[in-house]
């Protein structure tokens, strides 16, 4: 339910009925200026010690609002490829479960309620 995607400060996300959604969580980057000539020197005498290890040799591509926008649009024209040739259904169709992560809150509510008995005593 995607109509548009905008990415200045963040990530914004239109709905059809005229609703936005702001991701703060993915903030607008600007790019880090490139590393002296020295550092690389030093990254590329570490790889040479650790031929092996991946995190010496393949860069991590940052994750920027520009790019999620971009995987948005991109799934969004995917969706339409699809409507178009009858292999998905119209946006709304089919049922969303909504359910508590209890997995994830459970140590969060044990943690918090260790702490105020603990501060009681």
């Amino acid at each position: 339910q995607v109509d548009d995607v905008g990415q200045r400060w963040n990530v914004k996300v239109y709905t059809p009925d005229d609703r936005s959604y702001p991701s703060w969580a993915i903030a607008a980057q600007a790019d880090r200026p490139r590393r002296s000539v020295l550092g690389q020197r030093l990254r590329d005498y570490d790889a040479s010690l650790n031929p092996g290890d991946p995190g010496t040799d393949t860069p991590q591509q940052k994750v920027t609002a520009s790019l999620v926008a971009e995987e948005i649009r991109r799934g969004r024209a995917e969706y339409d490829v699809g409507r178009e040739r009858g292999l998905v259904g119209p946006v709304g169709e089919g049922h969303v479960d909504k359910q508590w992560a209890w997995a994830a809150i459970a140590p969060v509510l044990l943690t918090a309620g260790a702490v105020a008995v603990l501060s009681l005593t």
